[in-house]
């Protein structure tokens, strides 16, 4: 939404719902369409849904941890893990989504690994460079949160490019094969 508002794009379609069209798919009267600027606090959803289908979305990881069903519909960094239902064709697809009220809720092991993976996607993923942050403005009229400017915590560059975690994550950037740089330092 702020991307938007930002670039100044004028009624804006989003990709699902042109898609939607595109299939001629039109909704049934009950199914609604949640718009990122929906004043629908996410976390209500979560309380009361007994399954999440996503492609790859953070909120795959988020239900699982909650011990939902997570149905992907496509390959992600989690999907595939123990803590999902992955179909592997359109076929199988559209015969999980018209049986979804067959699958049990996650057992005590997948929904134990959802969480695990969920705190090292969430926790240990994002860096925290103790010489910089970013600072985000509290003000009324920033709406979002990528407004952010650096702030650093030492006047020195040497000391900034030579602190272990900025060494840590440029070895990766450069010469890593690995999908992720997790944050094994513990701080």
């Amino acid at each position: 939404v702020w991307r938007l508002q930002a670039d100044g794009v004028p009624n804006f379609e989003y990709s699902e719902v042109k898609a939607l069209k595109e299939a001629n798919i039109e909704l049934a009267p009950h199914v609604k369409i949640l718009y990122p600027n929906t004043h629908i606090n996410t976390w209500s959803l979560f309380q009361v849904s007994d399954y999440c289908v996503t492609v790859r979305g953070t909120v795959g990881i988020e239900m699982a941890s909650l011990g939902k069903r997570v149905i992907t519909a496509g390959s992600g960094h989690y999907s595939g893990r123990g803590f999902t239902t992955d179909p592997k064709s359109v076929e199988e697809y559209k015969d999980t989504l018209l049986n979804i009220q067959k699958l049990h809720p996650l057992d005590k092991n997948a929904r134990d690994r959802a969480a695990r993976f969920c705190f090292w996607f969430l926790k240990r993923k994002p860096y925290h460079f103790q010489k910089f942050a970013i600072e985000y403005s509290n003000k009324d009229d920033v709406n979002h949160s990528l407004n952010g400017k650096p702030v650093f915590y030492t006047d020195s560059s040497d000391e900034l490019l030579n602190s272990e975690k900025v060494k840590m994550w440029a070895k990766w950037c450069q010469d890593s094969a690995n999908p992720d740089c997790i944050d094994r330092i513990i701080s």
